[in-house]
């Protein structure tokens, strides 16, 4: 029987509710929003949710446990997509970090020579908890854009990003080019306003069983893209080695280091990573 999504599976009542106070609630507000209630439920739940078994190096705060997190889709199965499957405890009661943004602040803290060299970086699409870690590094001069982000500091479209050409050090992207119809001009405009030996951390959900990446622009439907690529507004799902000729082809270096070689199974237990997950650095020549 192939799965539902947690959002398929609530009430009729509770999703109308949700409709109708986003309608009157400015958009920039619905993630603080969120961030709000998750402090609050974690209050409530402090007896069960206290605890120091785990560790979010987004906020660097200890919890017992974290709140669970993901999509329930048989495609996660199917095609074996590492990243965004319902997990029991992966979401950060605090800060509401992912998996994936935890693993790029634990990339940090293992390669701390990327930002201890200052220097400007742009966080396109910025998540809160990842935010805050990288504007806390000494020297960097953060800039985060986005066309409609709340957290975004200036507004900007990754198709063309209002940026000279070799003005940033270092870039970050997380989960960003497979909603982006024209995958290959947003990487060649990353590459365009990195510095010769700048990097980029260009993340995307990544499908161990399928043979070759997945997209048709003729999918237009939500649901059939929810169908095919894991999630209603993605426009593929990347097989890794394609992944990498598509970076290299805009002319970046490809580094692939996996979560639990990097961290170790302890620190991947305790920070509550997904092991299976890999960090593609990507350097300008």
């Amino acid at each position: 029987m192939e799965l539902q999504t947690i959002h398929d599976r609530r009430p009729g009542i509770v999703t109308a509710f949700k409709n109708r106070f986003k309608h009157f609630v400015p958009a920039r507000s619905h993630m603080r929003l969120r961030i709000f209630y998750t402090r609050l439920r974690f209050l409530a739940l402090f007896p069960v949710m206290a605890g120091t078994r785990h560790y979010c190096p987004c906020c660097r705060r200890r919890f017992g446990r974290f709140f669970p997190d993901g999509l329930r889709l048989q495609v996660f199965a199917d095609k074996d997509i590492v990243g965004g499957a319902w997990t029991p405890g992966t979401r950060c009661p605090w800060c509401w970090s992912s998996e994936r943004d935890r693993l790029l602040c634990a990339y940090f803290e293992h390669r701390p020579q990327l930002l201890s060299a200052g220097g400007r970086v742009l966080h396109l699409a910025p998540e809160h908890s990842l935010q805050q870690h990288l504007r806390s590094a000494h020297g960097v001069s953060y800039v985060a854009g986005d066309i409609a982000s709340p957290f975004a500091m200036v507004k900007m479209d990754i198709l063309m990003l209002p940026l000279a050409s070799c003005s940033a050090d270092a870039v970050v992207c997380n989960h960003v080019l497979e909603h982006v119809p024209e995958d290959s001009k947003a990487m060649s405009e990353i590459f365009r306003v990195l510095k010769p030996g700048g990097w980029a951390i260009l993340q995307v959900p990544i499908a161990r069983g399928i043979a070759s990446t997945e997209e048709d622009p003729a999918v237009q439907d939500p649901k059939d893209r929810e169908r095919r690529y894991g999630q209603f507004d993605h426009v593929r799902l990347y097989e890794q080695q394609d992944y990498r000729r598509r970076l290299e082809s805009a002319g970046f270096e490809v580094t692939i280091e996996n979560a639990l070689e990097l961290c170790g199974p302890e620190r991947v237990r305790e920070w509550r990573l997904n092991a299976r997950e890999d960090v593609h650095l990507c350097r300008k020549p």
